[in-house]
């Protein structure tokens, strides 16, 4: 019995540095989570989201430049950089779904697309005016339906934008809890590993003579 509690230390050390290996364990695994999330949804999602507000907005701007084009020459040449924009803006729509993880921000998106699809209509139907050279016309849709079709889209823009930016602070906020946690913690284990380190030869000072005068009672009692 004496020279198993001899180990005693020993096991407690290993008990102790091993909970010290499963705690980083789960620390780092925890931050590698946080830190994949913010380089793989957050940022791209904040990128591609900006980049689409943006294009939205020069693109509304070039629409009412086509009606108030003086030749057809140069609404047509509004009309390709419109196109082009467009291009743009579908390739970061398909970016930015492959960021979607959680149920509010795809019910952000289908937002997104259905109003993106109706503003598009009403857009190529002020187009089709302006081909018609009935430009007073173009002009009140653009104003009466373009426009609050436009606000709908971009403020859906921006929801998706501000979701991205609370995301952001969200993870960043966990990483720094995991890092104050861990720091604490840390210094709890050091201060109480030092503890146990300058207790320990005292301990096994003391108690194996203990032990052995009682062995040594125990044969006394035994003859």
């Amino acid at each position: 019995m004496s020279y198993l509690s001899r180990f005693k230390p020993v096991a407690i050390v290993v008990v102790i540095l091993l909970a010290i290996g499963l705690v980083e364990f789960v620390v780092v695994d925890r931050l590698k989570r946080e830190t994949g999330g913010i380089v793989l949804d957050t940022l791209p999602g904040l990128s591609d989201a900006g980049q689409i507000n943006s294009e939205v907005g020069g693109n509304f701007i070039r629409t009412l430049l086509v009606i108030t084009a003086n030749s057809p020459e140069e609404r047509a040449a509004y009309r390709r950089e419109i196109n082009e924009a467009s291009q743009h803006i579908i390739a970061s729509l398909q970016e930015y779904e492959k960021t979607i993880h959680e149920p509010q921000e795809r019910e952000l998106y289908d937002t997104l697309l259905a109003r993106r699809k109706k503003y598009a209509e009403i857009r190529n139907a002020v187009f089709d005016l302006c081909d018609k050279n009935q430009r007073d016309e173009a002009l009140l849709l653009f104003k009466t339906a373009l426009l609050p079709a436009y606000e709908e889209y971009t403020r859906t823009g921006d929801a998706i934008f501000a979701y991205n930016m609370r995301q952001g602070e969200t993870r960043g906020d966990h990483i720094l809890w995991v890092c104050n946690a861990t720091q604490l913690l840390v210094v709890v284990i050091g201060i109480a590993i030092f503890i146990s380190g300058f207790l320990t030869p005292f301990i096994a000072v003391r108690f194996p003579p203990r032990m052995e005068m009682a062995s040594a009672k125990d044969q006394g009692i035994s003859k």
